[in-house]
């Protein structure tokens, strides 16, 4: 450090290789898994190229310092160091990140910019011009090619334009999209999709007329690779394709994970956000129902009551209140909701409300199943009733 300062005009180029250097050695450590060493060798390059007014060199320190500090799973000093080397890469038209560049590192980045609302125009469109690879299937923002939308009705969205669906051939061929997506998306055997969508043919009839419609999906789709064909099984290519459902199928997951291993830190609440935020309705429930529908409509459906009351635990009692009455607007047979909703505006002090949320649980239970609360829903309602 001390040679560097007193370091000369003349020697500015020599000095440049070192800051080099150490974003190599810093990529390399970190890498490795050894985060802290990383970390200060990373904050030396990027305080050195500030010195030598080396931009494109502290951007690039900058970028792997915060996928370090992400690994590390320093969130908050991450989104900083990553807001200024991407702002610094937007003012100057980066499109590389030379010669460290990785291409699940720099994925991983830009998914994080898109989350945190930092430069992501820019973001996609480095994204784009890279052909990054998302880390993982819910990116918010990402410049997926192809989104369908399944969750309360289907949309699809190719290249940001909507798809028109109107002529009974494509309606075929959406309906094999929706059969692929029901089936989670990867892997699925094509006498699967076949039995699925031709249940009264013949299996070799059945499988010709998979072959044509799928050939009709793709040519609708007009993304080469959106559907990858193996020789007998038919999956969605997850670098290309984007789909509610199962984006929230993950963050779901992922919440779970957090919060049987009682990690609720930021992390948690901001999962349960954007789980929620994509949870538009029941699976195609605008759809003529369809016995493949239903296993995924009701796993969904579960994991989301469940996603529901955790992050009601987490709010406080209004924020609860709120979230619990935007989820029966979705979910008005849930008796587990209601039953959470009517303790809250109890607790609350907010009985007339809580009556009338009862009122609706009954209507909605008779209407429904034909049966009535639950004693432990007549106890939330009253709760100094005995058992």
């Amino acid at each position: 450090d001390a040679v560097f300062s007193a370091a000369s005009p003349g020697a500015t180029e020599a000095w440049f290789g070192v800051v080099s250097a150490e974003c190599h050695l810093g990529q390399a450590l970190a890498l490795d898994g050894a985060h802290d060493e990383a970390i200060l060798v990373l904050e030396r390059a990027v305080d050195r190229a500030r010195s030598l007014d080396a931009d494109y060199v502290g951007y690039v320190a900058r970028m792997w310092l915060a996928w370090t500090l992400l690994e590390r799973d320093d969130r908050p000093r991450a989104i900083r160091e990553l807001r200024s080397a991407l702002g610094s890469a937007r003012a100057h038209g980066y499109m590389n990140c030379h010669p460290l560049w990785i291409p699940r590192v720099m994925g991983r980045l830009c998914a994080t910019a898109l989350e945190e609302d930092i430069e992501p125009e820019y973001a996609r469109r480095l994204i784009s011009h890279r052909s990054l690879p998302p880390p993982q299937p819910d990116v918010a923002g990402w410049p997926w090619p192809v989104r369908i939308h399944t969750l309360g009705h289907l949309s699809v969205v190719v290249r940001d334009q909507p798809l028109e669906h109107g002529r009974k051939v494509q309606r075929r061929a959406l309906d094999l999209l929706k059969a692929i997506v029901a089936h989670g998306g990867a892997e699925i055997g094509r006498m699967t999709l076949a039995s699925a969508l031709w249940p009264d043919a013949e299996g070799t009839q059945a499988l010709r007329s998979l072959e044509i419609t799928l050939h009709r999906l793709r040519r609708l789709l007009g993304v080469d690779e959106a559907i990858i064909l193996e020789r007998t099984e038919v999956s969605l290519n997850r670098d290309l394709v984007w789909v509610d459902a199962l984006a929230f199928d993950h963050l779901a997951t992922e919440a779970d994970r957090r919060a049987a291993a009682s990690m609720t830190d930021g992390g948690l609440p901001r999962l349960l956000g954007r789980a929620l935020a994509l949870y538009d309705g029941h699976f195609l429930q605008r759809d003529d129902e369809q016995p493949w529908m239903l296993p995924i409509r009701d796993r969904l459906r579960s994991r989301h009551r469940r996603l529901v009351l955790l992050a009601a635990r987490l709010l406080d009692a209004d924020s609860a209140i709120a979230a619990l009455t935007r989820a029966l607007e979705k979910d008005a047979q849930s008796e587990a909701l209601f039953r959470e909703l009517i303790r809250r505006l109890v607790a609350a002090g907010r009985t007339a409300e809580a009556a009338e949320a009862f009122r609706r649980c009954e209507r909605s239970l008779l209407l429904q199943f034909g049966t009535q609360p639950s004693d432990e829903t007549i106890r939330a309602l009253q709760p100094g009733r005995g058992p």
